[in-house]
């Protein structure tokens, strides 16, 4: 996790900020990402759904959990139970128990199926587990019948992206009675456990595969669900169809009432329709943006000089000569930081690449800027952005 996380005031300045944390820092943007969570949360509660904010993308955030839940989520969710003991430990998030600000009670959802190793855990922090095959159930239900719990699960079906979930082996095209020759076993199965119950399904698009959410992989699920529930004389809470993949489809009017459990997270943080990373107009952008402290600035060659071989990460890099440039390195490398996800904010920036610690940045043009100690910004895509508030050498804080 990153080594501060911090709330202040908005009108706090930069410059204080600067002598008190550290060189490199990610500033999250409370007024846009409320923004972002009240939007999406008053429309999925208009078609009655449910919206689950995934705090993973700020590893695991209080903070973030605090403006999910003041915003209208429904729920909380994340792949870690590390994240969740954080959030459930936490004062800010205790706060709101004990100051009884909750209108509803809020869920916690593990969204990465478990491993048997960490089911204590997952039981202990978690109200509900995607699952996708016996011998983890079987292992959840032990650990619930030991901690004296009922514990909630989504059966994980798998229409295409080939990450999580029960799939025909020989699946080639939606084939409908193969999903179920798959599925129904699995589902008998589990109805048999006296600590587990089964309260929806779901699947997983666009995160390995690219597979894309559309109205025929929508309508399988819609159709599992439906004969589930027939079949099994059940009334399932959730068809958790949609992560921020499946929210084009939505706006597009097109996604099936019946998929009502939505598991977003960078659409809520980022403001972007995650299948060609374009903002949503509807969402704000100005949510989140990373410092990082200028600690040297020189005019230097633009190409190494001597024999060259493989550099520290065992590449063998081909540099062009352009003659002197005026080159920045800044306090952040790749032990911290996904570079191919950031974006200088300002265009008179250019990222020439990074070692461990370092980046390396030309300054392009108006060269008396960012002098040694100043900051420079960066955009961040949801890799970069990971990246950066999973690192311990990365502040993050709320304004």
């Amino acid at each position: 996790m990153s080594g501060v996380c911090l709330i202040i005031g908005s009108n706090l300045s930069y410059k204080i900020l600067y002598e008190v944390f550290m060189s490199c820092k990610l500033f999250c943007n409370i007024d846009a990402i409320s923004h972002n969570v009240s939007f999406l949360s008053n429309k999925i509660h208009q078609k009655n759904g449910f919206l689950f904010g995934v705090t993973k993308v700020l590893c695991g955030s209080p903070e973030l959990a605090k403006i999910f839940i003041e915003n209208g989520c429904d729920g909380i969710a994340d792949s870690r139970w590390q994240n969740m003991a954080k959030i459930k430990n936490s004062k800010i998030f205790n706060d709101l128990y004990n100051k009884k600000r909750l209108t509803k009670e809020i869920q916690f959802l593990n969204l990465r199926i478990p491993s048997i190793s960490e089911v204590n855990r997952i039981i202990e922090f978690f109200d509900i587990s995607l699952v996708s095959n016996y011998p983890q159930i079987e292992a959840l239900d032990f650990a619930a019948k030991q901690q004296k719990k009922k514990h909630n699960v989504i059966l994980m079906i798998d229409v295409g992206d080939l990450r999580e979930g029960v799939i025909p082996e020989d699946a080639k095209i939606i084939d409908k009675k193969k999903w179920y020759d798959q599925v129904f076993p699995l589902v008998e199965k589990i109805l048999k456990f006296s600590n587990i119950d089964l309260i929806g399904i779901g699947t997983n698009l666009a995160c390995y595969g690219g597979i894309v959410p559309d109205t025929e992989n929508m309508q399988l699920m819609v159709d599992l669900f439906d004969s589930i529930n027939t079949d099994f004389n059940l009334k399932l809470k959730y068809l958790s169809g949609s992560n921020s993949s499946g929210l084009p489809l939505f706006f597009e009017g097109k996604m099936p009432d019946t998929v009502n459990h939505f598991r977003i997270g960078e659409s809520l943080i980022l403001g972007v329709n995650v299948l060609n990373r374009n903002p949503i107009k509807e969402l704000r952008q100005d949510t989140v943006k990373l410092s990082i402290e200028v600690i040297e600035k020189y005019w230097k060659p633009s190409k190494p000089i001597g024999h060259g071989a493989q550099n520290a990460f065992g590449e063998t890099v081909a540099f062009e000569d352009k003659g002197k440039m005026l080159r920045i390195i800044v306090s952040a490398g790749r032990q911290d930081l996904l570079v191919e996800g950031l974006k200088p904010i300002d265009d008179d920036i250019a990222i020439l690449g990074a070692s461990s610690d370092h980046l390396e940045l030309q300054l392009l043009r108006n060269f008396d800027k960012y002098p040694v100690g100043s900051f420079i910004d960066f955009n961040l895509n949801y890799g970069a952005l990971l990246a950066a508030s999973t690192s311990s050498y990365v502040d993050m804080i709320f304004y």
